[in-house]
């Protein structure tokens, strides 16, 4: 019996920390909660960043070169930028845990894209992860009870709009996983997938955080209709028309709802004229923004009188409560044109990626990775959760399954498997 390789070890040993990620969370509270979460996501990049130098030392120069992608170079555009705003920033002590946390989150995800090409490991990690996120999901729901400070925010797991943007991601690949094992019969990873599927789901209903709702159905219509034939694409669209249907006539017709979605918005109707209010008058007006991290400290100065009316909600909040109106206030329009640049390099590479794969689940992993990106990104439009670490490392996980899964090639990496062929597995 020989032991397994020093590749085998560094890819395995490197994913372990990131495996943990699900199941922290502190006592009670949801700064604690954060707090944990946020520590084992930065550890776990950390660790990934430097395996995935280690073994592209191990297999030379070649394994240095960009990705197909280029995704990873424009989002290095996006962070460098944000660190050149340094010098027009007027709140510099601000500025060091976002740049801090998104140049560890980037380089780990970098290390990731690494490890995933290996299909064995890939099925194996993201088994294993869905998994652990779904057990994550299982303790939210058994814990789940409503603090003094209102519905949803004193929880043993956190904000409930934090906790349902961490577990959406997971709750799209898992429903396009689903989706192609069925389609192609395979009874093991259908139950897998779909085990893990109702649990998130559960989670995410139970929190009642409607941007997730949004968010997490657009991502699964996106998954599902790329696996899919053309009966199956019929069938989803049907599916997600007559779900969105329903969620309108929830929101319409049972009072209580309608009254919370309306309080909701009028909130974060007047965060957004407060944040567009710092970015028309800010150093360079519309252009350089205000620099990372200065939301929370020049927000007060141009909230909104209206708000007074649900002061509590309002001015103690940390974020635009929405991902295009957070980049450009703190980055400016030209941070906010990298950032659409980066989406639309994303795009481009799910759809040069699924024109290439010729293994179905080299497809169903492009098509999981572009649903949980579109998720990530229209649930953090009209929400506070892309603000934290923890929901923001499941955006970086999927944007290395993307990368990785898209190269099309059965590359070194393979030599580094060191499960036996999984059921998962075409």
């Amino acid at each position: 019996m020989s032991f397994p390789s020093a590749g085998r070890l560094v890819s395995w040993a490197a994913v372990l920390p990131i495996l943990a990620v699900p199941l922290a969370y502190g006592e009670g509270v949801t700064r604690e909660y954060l707090a944990a979460k946020t520590f084992a996501a930065l550890t776990a990049s950390v660790v990934l960043a430097a395996a995935g130098a280690v073994l592209a030392g191990m297999r030379g120069a070649e394994s240095w070169r960009p990705d197909r992608s280029g995704v990873y170079p424009v989002a290095l555009v996006f962070l460098s930028w944000a660190g050149v705003s340094l010098f027009w920033h007027e709140h510099r002590w601000s500025a060091a845990e976002p740049l801090v946390y998104a140049s560890l989150l980037l380089a780990g995800s970098w290390g990731l894209s690494r490890l995933l090409p290996d299909r064995r490991f890939r099925a194996a990690f993201l088994a294993l992860y869905g998994v652990l996120c779904a057990a994550a999901a299982v303790a939210y729901l058994v814990s789940f009870r409503v603090g003094p400070h209102g519905p949803g925010y004193d929880f043993p797991f956190g904000n409930a709009n934090v906790a349902a943007g961490f577990l959406v991601v997971p709750a799209v690949a898992a429903a396009t996983f689903c989706a192609d094992f069925r389609r192609r019969r395979r009874g093991p990873g259908t139950a897998v997938s779909f085990a893990v599927l109702a649990a998130l789901v559960a989670a995410i209903v139970r929190s009642e955080a409607k941007a997730a709702w949004l968010g997490g159905l657009a991502g699964a219509w996106l998954g599902i209709f790329l696996v899919s034939g053309p009966r199956g694409r019929k069938a989803s669209a049907a599916i997600a028309s007559a779900a969105i249907l329903l969620l309108v006539l929830f929101f319409t017709l049972v009072p209580a709802r309608r009254d919370d979605l309306t309080d909701s918005i009028d909130v974060r109707t007047d965060i957004w004229r407060g944040t567009w209010r710092m970015i028309s008058e800010g150093p360079i007006p519309l252009f350089a923004g205000r620099g990372p991290g200065s939301f929370l400290a020049e927000f007060p100065r141009h909230e909104p009188i209206e708000s007074d009316a649900h002061r509590m909600w309002a001015s103690d909040t940390e974020d635009p409560h929405s991902l295009p109106l957070a980049i450009w206030c703190e980055t400016g329009l030209f941070g906010l044109v990298v950032f659409a640049a980066l989406l639309a390099t994303g795009a481009a590479a799910a759809v040069s990626g699924l024109s290439r794969a010729a293994r179905p689940f080299d497809r169903a992993s492009l098509a999981a990775a572009a649903g949980s990106l579109l998720a990530f990104v229209l649930a953090g439009s009209v929400d506070v959760a892309p603000h934290y670490a923890p929901v923001a490392m499941n955006a970086w996980i999927a944007v290395a399954l993307l990368v990785a899964a898209g190269r099309g090639e059965r590359g070194p990496e393979e030599t580094f498997a060191l499960l036996p062929p999984l059921p998962l597995l075409p």
